[in-house]
């Protein structure tokens, strides 16, 4: 049956939701000064977001297959409840679990690295701000000083 393949595909997804929330956590440790270090990090973040999307159309396809040997309309767990071994239903609701677990830290790490990321931001455009305004106030004051030179004449 196919039950053992669904299985593996969400261990698989579960393995790979992993990596990705460990690229996170790589992204989260990097320092300012570390901007390759972030753009490798994205990219291979990339790959695996790639490689989740293939194993997610994976498991649906296998789903599917699988729905239609229970004869059942639709694979979830109530569905299936009764269809398959406790067993198997107990290994497929322990990692669905899991895989929820994993992704709701994700989403954590994202938030929080995004905030942080906003605030330095944020940081830099006020940097920025000063220094324009310094070059500005620089350059008037270069230009009134070539401006005030007086020559007296003694007569």
């Amino acid at each position: 049956m196919k039950m053992q393949t669904v299985i593996d595909i969400y261990n698989q997804l579960f393995d790979a939701y992993k990596e990705l929330k460990d690229s996170f956590l790589e992204q989260e440790k990097l320092k300012e000064d570390e901007i390759d270090n972030l753009e490798n990090i994205i990219e291979e973040r990339k790959d695996k977001m790639n490689k989740i999307n293939k194993l997610t159309d994976y498991l649906h396809a296998e789903k599917e297959q699988a729905a239609r040997q229970l004869e059942i309309d639709e694979f979830n767990f109530s569905s299936i409840e009764g269809k398959v071994s406790p067993k198997e239903l107990g290994q497929l609701k322990a990692v669905s679990n899991d895989i929820k677990e994993l992704l709701k830290e994700i989403m954590e790490l994202n938030q929080t690295i995004t905030s942080d990321y906003e605030t330095k931001i944020k940081g830099s455009q006020q940097k920025l701000k000063t220094v324009k305004q310094g070059k500005k106030l620089h350059k008037a004051y270069a230009q009134a000083q070539q401006h005030a030179y007086f020559l007296d004449k003694k007569s």
